[in-house]
């Protein structure tokens, strides 16, 4: 999941200043406790990151189906 955050995220930081960004990335918590030292940017700052958590965790639970397909597929098969 943090891999998909941190890949949403960097292309929704456009504006952000560098150092506001570069915490952000390192995940959601960062980048809430980081977003009152954005100033203007604080509610840019704060919607990418709660819109790359999301789209984290989707990817996260995607792979979660695919993974349980396959384990159903193969249980499915051997008996």
């Amino acid at each position: 999941m943090a891999n998909g955050y941190r890949s949403a995220i960097d292309d929704r930081l456009g504006g952000i200043p560098q150092g506001a960004a570069d915490t952000a990335r390192e995940g959601i918590a960062n980048a809430v406790e980081v977003a009152p030292s954005a100033g203007s940017h604080a509610q840019d700052l704060l919607h990418a990151a709660r819109q790359s958590f999301v789209d984290g965790w989707q990817q996260a639970m995607w792979a979660g189906v695919a993974v349980m397909g396959v384990l159903l597929v193969y249980v499915a098969l051997r008996e």
